[in-house]
């Protein structure tokens, strides 16, 4: 059995627009550049064009997903940009799982990027947080943020459409763990 739940939309706008603006003036000196010199310089366009496409393939990249039918086999399954995180139910800490706000909480916030993406309002990969504890996170908002620990002591960060039903979904795996 196979559950998806709805990542909270990233917005593009906010997310995309300073590596494009980047883009654009790259590329609009490499055109100056092609006109006073020769057009050898428009081969660097190509790769240009391909570091866009890798951005919106990154960022579009958002998926939560719960799989398996009891505890043993439950697996969460997390595709956040260039990286997924496969973390089986019961290696989770469930009675420590909660929903917060990044902007209250600010312990829990990425400070610096190990393995991932971070763009304005856009958080995904393997992170160090303000408290120095790593964790997983796949961020699209600083609200309603579903903070789950691991047994190894890492933590995963995510904001699906609906926390509070992720969570719920999660704990139908693991009853005997909440009795903890």
């Amino acid at each position: 059995m196979t559950r998806t739940f709805a990542v909270h939309p990233v917005n593009y706008l906010r997310a995309l627009s300073l590596p494009m603006a980047t883009l654009v003036l790259v590329t609009g000196g490499l055109l100056v550049l092609a006109r006073i010199d020769d057009l050898r310089v428009l081969w660097s366009l190509p790769p240009i064009l391909g570091v866009v496409a890798l951005l919106l393939f990154t960022v579009r990249r958002c998926r939560i997903t719960l799989e398996g039918s009891t505890l043993d086999d439950a697996v969460l399954v997390i595709a956040a940009g260039v990286n997924t995180r496969r973390t089986p139910v019961s290696a989770l800490d469930l009675a420590g799982a909660r929903c917060l706000d990044l902007r209250e909480h600010t312990e829990f916030k990425p400070l610096l990027k190990l393995n991932g993406g971070h763009l304005p309002g856009y958080s995904a990969g393997h992170f160090l947080l303000r408290d120095r504890r790593r964790a997983f996170v796949l961020l699209t908002r600083h609200e309603q943020v579903l903070m789950v620990p691991e047994a190894s002591g890492h933590l995963l960060l995510l904001t699906p459409e609906h926390p509070r039903q992720l969570l719920a979904a999660l704990r139908e795996f693991a009853p005997t763990q909440m009795a903890r």
